[in-house]
């Protein structure tokens, strides 16, 4: 048996009229993850294994503490150096209605 191939990614960029076109073109549920992942550059697995307890609205911030791949459920990749093993990520302020 051989090893397993190895795959190469490219990258591809949006400009932000292309963003704004992609946003257009969705349905509000897969909006709202291009909008978080184009805003926070978060890993797919990080975004699915989000939930409402995460995001802390009055310190404005999101914690990653999990992903799901392959609908399996775990904790987020982190840098190693870090401690404890949740990443934060700052959030805007927007005005509440």
């Amino acid at each position: 048996m051989g090893s397993p191939p190895v795959l190469h990614w490219r990258y591809v960029v949006l400009s932000p009229s292309e963003v704004q076109q992609l946003l257009d073109a969705l349905a509000l549920r897969e909006r709202t993850l291009v909008l978080l992942d184009v805003g926070t550059g978060l890993r797919m697995s990080e975004l699915f294994g989000l939930k409402w307890k995460d995001v802390d609205f009055d310190a404005n911030e999101i914690s990653v503490v999990r992903s799901i791949v392959m609908q399996v459920t775990g904790r987020a990749k982190q840098n190693r150096r870090r401690s404890p093993r949740t990443k934060i990520l700052a959030i805007a302020r927007f005005p509440r209605h």
